[in-house]
């Protein structure tokens, strides 16, 4: 005999949330004030094309001309590696001038143009009325907070209605995000076409440009890091343009050039992404290749097909000892190598060609260097041929990073910190990840872990100092793919 079965449990759903407890404190209540009142002025100011922090930029500069950019980025609380891209923005659409000091030739004056003073105008004007009718309380009839505390009983400013505490979550992420816009174009042949209808943000000529420009910006933050010891390798930006010129210097005094492309047999490295920038500094193409073809002696069928292909003048390894029966290989017999540790073969020591070519004009070398310059050949897998090369250009890698920003605006607003497995010979890592890194002034933590049973405790391993490694713990756990990027300082960690 079946026994019945039990009657369900009625299902009581919270109806409304309640907030009665947070909003006896003041700080909560400031806080839900001030997102609501955000996000009021920045629709307000919106048909300006400012953001609040270019509107503020832009009022300081009009209300204080010849101010130093030292001041501004302490008068408006931020990071000046952060005020660059609000300075370049404002500058790009003839805003403002950038004037030197004639007492400082280092120091920048920052001067209001006739249209900047006209749009700073315009927009104080709007952000006054908008300040009026966020102070002019709720319109009547509007429901306010009752003796319940219920969380979507909030006061309303006028002509507008405050949402929920989910809908406003939900605004505050795609905020930082570009809101679709396409436009679709069918043709009379059955053809459909989508454009975005966002204007493309100007692009970077070559992947040097973006290491100037940080260089020169954020000299001391950490550009790329691997784990070398109890700690960290760390290279800050003006030391790896240093290394990178230095480097490209040598490549040229041997003779390396547009056709002489050099093979990159190893894995991610430090020395790995310092080569590479330096031979795509001095126009000379870089081929990154799985390690597994070197590694793997029945692979060396794949890696033979890759020399044959695009010919290399010179390969580099990370260490050759490791790499010596693949350095063995017919093919590589003409072959200059390169090696972080060379052993007691015939490799190049990395650290000789760091000292540089005082015989060469570095300068002259990249002013050769144009957008159309390949920088990169990144090989097909050869899952079901013989691998390929694909031809990757300085404008094809600058164009997708600007593309990127774009439709991700929180990289610009605070540099982004990744840790990173993913390896560079293809484009996910190599390209879209490191270039991210570059182009942001972010900071690549190259993880010698993988996220596979054995490999992913690596990843989760704190070597050295603490407080950086606990950071770095947090953030592979959290699995972010870019970070949080909110208004606040500092690195928005995050693993990849």
């Amino acid at each position: 005999m079946k026994k019945p079965a039990p009657e369900p449990e009625a299902q009581t759903g919270v109806v409304h949330v309640s907030d009665k407890t947070l909003r006896a404190f003041l700080g909560y209540q400031m806080k839900r004030t001030f997102n609501v009142i955000q996000s009021d002025l920045s629709q307000t100011l919106k048909p300006f094309d400012l953001r609040m922090l270019t509107y503020t930029a832009l009022v300081l500069i009009v209300d204080n001309p010849g101010l130093r950019q030292s001041q501004l980025a302490e008068a408006m609380d931020i990071e000046r590696p952060n005020l660059v891209v609000i300075i370049d923005e404002l500058e790009r659409r003839d805003l403002i001038i950038r004037d030197r000091l004639p007492n400082d030739r280092r120091a920048y004056a920052l001067l209001p143009t006739l249209a900047g003073r006209r749009l700073c105008e315009k927009a104080v004007a709007a952000a006054e009325e908008h300040e009026k009718k966020a102070s002019a309380g709720p319109e009547p009839g509007c429901a306010g907070h009752g003796d319940e505390g219920h969380a979507t009983d909030r006061k309303q400013p006028p002509a507008r209605q405050l949402t929920t505490f989910r809908e406003e979550a939900v605004m505050q992420r795609t905020r930082e995000y570009q809101p679709h816009s396409v436009e679709r174009e069918d043709r009379a042949d059955g053809t459909i076409l989508l454009r975005s209808r966002h204007a493309l943000t100007p692009a970077a000529g070559r992947t040097g440009d973006w290491l100037h420009q940080w260089a020169e910006a954020a000299p001391g933050r950490v550009f790329l890091a691997e784990r070398s010891g109890a700690g960290w390798r760390e290279e800050s930006y003006a030391g790896v343009l240093q290394q990178v010129r230095a480097l490209g210097a040598a490549l040229r005094a041997r003779g390396m050039g547009p056709d002489t492309p050099i093979l990159v047999m190893s894995g991610n490295s430090v020395d790995h992404g310092i080569l590479a920038l330096a031979a795509q500094y001095v126009g000379v193409p870089v081929v990154p290749v799985a390690e597994q073809y070197s590694l793997v002696r029945g692979a060396h069928g794949r890696l033979r097909e890759v020399i044959d292909l695009v010919r290399p003048k010179m390969a580099y390894v990370s260490d050759a000892d490791q790499f010596a029966e693949a350095l063995k290989l017919d093919a590589l017999q003409s072959v200059d190598i390169l090696a972080s540790r060379p052993g007691s073969g015939r490799a190049i020591a990395i650290a000789d060609l760091l000292k540089g070519d005082s015989g060469v004009d570095v300068d002259e070398a990249f002013s050769r260097v144009t957008p159309d310059t390949v920088g990169k050949i990144l090989m097909t897998s050869g899952s079901t041929s013989s691998p390929k090369g694909v031809l990757t250009t300085h404008r094809m890698m600058c164009v997708n990073q600007a593309q990127l920003a774009d439709s991700l605006p929180f990289l610009r607003k605070r540099p982004p910190v990744i840790v990173d497995w993913l390896p560079w010979n293809h484009v996910f890592g190599g390209s879209h990840n490191f270039n991210m890194m570059l182009s942001n002034g972010g900071s690549l933590y190259i993880d010698d872990g993988k996220p596979v049973k054995g490999l992913f405790d690596r990843t989760l391993e704190k070597p050295g100092d603490e407080d950086r490694n606990d950071r770095l713990q947090r953030a592979t756990r959290l699995r972010h793919v870019a970070g949080r990027a909110g208004e606040g300082r500092g690195p928005a960690p995050a693993v990849l």
